[in-house]
């Protein structure tokens, strides 16, 4: 299984299960470790304090995983769902890979929280919740890749928060929902060069550790923060556990998968480029051991699809060549319509 991997990545994953190398603190697994509000209020207090400017601080965590609020709406799965003191909800979202609809998920996770504030505790009256008191949301997404709008926007601010509406009359007004976007990546960079454009030192070099906390300057500054220091060695020893280590090799197959359907849609833009990504995907899990109905589930694709993709794939293993495979169901595919 870790023969699939690229060779820099392969290298990279061992070096971490041997604690020769920092892991990355923004892996799934790892972060939802050490920004834990029940284990770790204080790490969970910086970010929250820092990126707003305001004094607020966790109170807990909660469960909001999966739920769904009508029987046909999709789930909706948050990172790090935090109580906070002054009765709003948060959550930390941190996004390794760059997702163009970044504004639209925000809204939808925005929505979703808010509407998850407006309800009572069980035990408690309905109307003891109503609109003049029902308290809002504060959504922070951690961007280690910005997509291409942010990119675009010409700003020394690596933050963006938004938290006041305008219509086109002029009128505004504060929504419930305060969202905000922090560019991980150019925190970084900035850091790098010497410049901060939002002025905060210790957020920044906080920020340059979520990207890379083996980078050379970066790791120096580590070693002179104590809290700094403190996330690094927990991340370190957490990744020691051989489940641990599981979890996070999954995640980079996870990754590939995604980061090659992405490569294939923009390089076909069509049909085809589509298809062999999920070739690819389905072969990585076919690799495995699999079975094809928990490959179609997985993949949210139609069992039959799978099917023919794995049958056509025998003739291919072990290495799955993704296009040799397409281009061998394509012809029997045409080999069908012709007869």
């Amino acid at each position: 299984m870790l023969q699939q991997l690229g060779e820099a990545e392969r290298t990279e994953f061992l070096e971490v299960c041997n604690g020769e190398r920092i892991p990355s603190l923004m892996s799934d697994v790892i972060a939802k470790k050490l920004f834990n509000p029940e284990t770790h209020p204080e790490w969970v207090d910086f970010i929250f304090r820092e990126i707003m400017k305001e004094e607020i601080s966790s109170e807990g965590s909660f469960n909001c995983e999966g739920q769904l609020l009508s029987s046909t709406s999709k789930k909706m799965f948050f990172d790090d769902p935090v109580k906070l003191s002054d009765g709003r909800t948060g959550n930390l979202e941190f996004q390794v890979n760059a997702q163009e609809m970044f504004l639209t998920r925000g809204e939808l996770y925005g929505s979703t929280m808010l509407l998850l504030q407006y309800g009572v505790e069980k035990g408690k009256p309905k109307n003891s919740v109503y609109y003049e008191n029902v308290k809002g949301v504060v959504l922070i997404f951690l961007l280690r890749d910005s997509p291409g709008k942010l990119k675009a926007f010409e700003s020394e601010h690596y933050i963006h928060r938004f938290k006041e509406f305008t219509a086109d009359s002029g009128l505004s007004f504060l929504p419930l929902v305060t969202t905000v976007y922090v560019q991980v990546d150019k925190a970084s960079s900035q850091f790098l060069e010497g410049k901060d454009g939002e002025n905060n030192p210790r957020l920044q070099k906080f920020l340059a550790m979520l990207y890379d906390a083996n980078e050379e300057k970066t790791e120096d500054e580590i070693s002179k923060d104590g809290m700094l220091s403190a996330i690094v060695h927990e991340a370190v020893a957490f990744v020691q556990d051989k489940e641990v280590q599981k979890m996070i090799l999954a995640e980079e197959f996870a990754m590939m998968d995604y980061n090659s359907s992405m490569y294939h849609n923009r390089l076909e833009g069509r049909a085809e480029g589509k298809r062999i990504a999920l070739i690819k995907q389905t072969c990585r899990k076919l690799s495995r051991g699999i079975p094809v109905n928990e490959i179609a589930t997985a993949l949210e694709a139609e069992p039959d699809e799978i099917a023919a993709i794995c049958e056509a794939a025998k003739k291919f293993a072990p290495d799955y060549d993704a296009e040799k495979i397409f281009e061998a169901m394509n012809t029997v595919e045409k080999t069908v319509l012709a007869s």
